[in-house]
């Protein structure tokens, strides 16, 4: 199995650690963003927006992770596994107590699931670097980590492997074909400035602010726009449950289901467990396309999700009346 208790002075490890908070970051982004109606179910702008905004975010949640593999690949490693996580749970190798921890739990779109969002996307570059076995506690402290790792090997360290190359990618940000330190150092830039913005300059300023090279606001910086519409901040722009969102249960529970709401929930996770098989196959392959096969399945998982929900109120404790959502739980798939 992956070691996936913390940082450690090993970079693949760390790349490997790297690969599983990638993907397990998606499921609860896709979750928030499969209970935002559709401009065609009454949604209004604000929501039209954030499940824009929710699904460039995942587009480039799978970019980093083929950007993580092509790192991977030029310093002569291989991916033999992706380990998916189970939800509610603790993302791979971040702390597990103290006022840094928190619990990634499958929600619809609310204020808790942006909470969620933005400390996991937070810009906290100066953040505790944690030493050899420590778990992180920032994705930023944890990426610019790597980057001190990156730093200390040579040009000739990153000559192996086969690279993934841009083509299909249906999101913002390049697919850095990683070939020495200048352009490693590059890929994990990418990733940071996606995700948590670029560190602030040695004065204090941050004039280009959270932008990638497709003038894209990072993911952090998103997420809080989105809160904004949510909490109502602006009365030109908000998000109202009943017109704008499903009312899709939260932590999703088999329990809670009938039986065809079981056998929908197994469908959707059959799909899930294929497109982890086949990113990895993508993965592995002798000339890797990390698009394609992948984004197809994600596109039945959508129908899928959507499929779940008309299957009427689940059971509810509180006698609310919920749709269900996917329990993203691939199941018997060990190994992928």
């Amino acid at each position: 199995m992956l070691d996936v208790h913390g940082v450690t002075d090993d970079l693949p490890a760390n790349l490997r650690l790297a690969l599983r908070i990638e993907l397990s970051v998606i499921p609860p982004y896709l979750y928030a963003l499969w209970s935002i109606r559709t401009p065609a179910e009454g949604a209004g702008w604000a929501a039209t927006q954030a499940a824009a905004a929710i699904r460039s975010v995942v587009y480039e949640e799978m970019l980093h992770a083929a950007l993580v593999v092509n790192l991977l690949h030029a310093l002569g490693e291989d991916v033999t596994e992706l380990a998916p996580m189970r939800y509610p749970g603790i993302l791979p190798g971040h702390v597990v107590s103290g006022p840094d921890a928190f619990t990634v739990t499958l929600r619809p779109l609310d204020r808790d699931a942006l909470s969620v969002f933005m400390t996991i996307e937070k810009p906290d570059f100066d953040g505790p670097s944690a030493g050899a076995g420590a778990p992180w506690t920032s994705l930023a402290a944890f990426y610019a980590r790597i980057r001190e790792q990156i730093q200390q090997l040579t040009d000739k360290d990153f000559g192996h492997g086969r690279q993934m190359q841009p083509s299909g990618n249906p999101g913002a940000g390049t697919l850095v074909a990683v070939s020495n330190r200048e352009t490693a150092d590059e890929a994990v830039r990418m990733i940071l400035l996606q995700g948590e913005g670029s560190p602030p300059d040695p004065d204090g300023t941050d004039p280009s602010g959270e932008l990638d090279g497709d003038h894209e606001v990072a993911h952090y910086y998103q997420f809080q726009t989105i809160d904004g519409y949510v909490a109502g901040l602006n009365p030109a722009a908000i998000i109202t449950p009943v017109r704008d969102l499903h009312a899709v249960v939260a932590d999703p529970h088999r329990d809670l289901y009938s039986a065809e709401q079981r056998t929908a929930d197994d469908a959707f996770n059959a799909t899930y467990a294929q497109m982890l098989a086949e990113l990895l196959a993508a993965f592995k392959d002798p000339s890797p396309q990390p698009f394609g096969r992948p984004s197809e399945s994600m596109r039945r998982l959508t129908a899928q999700a959507a499929w779940l929900r008309s299957l009427g109120p689940v059971i509810s404790p509180r006698g609310q009346s919920l749709v269900a959502g996917p329990t993203f739980d691939p199941g018997t798939g060990e190994g992928l």
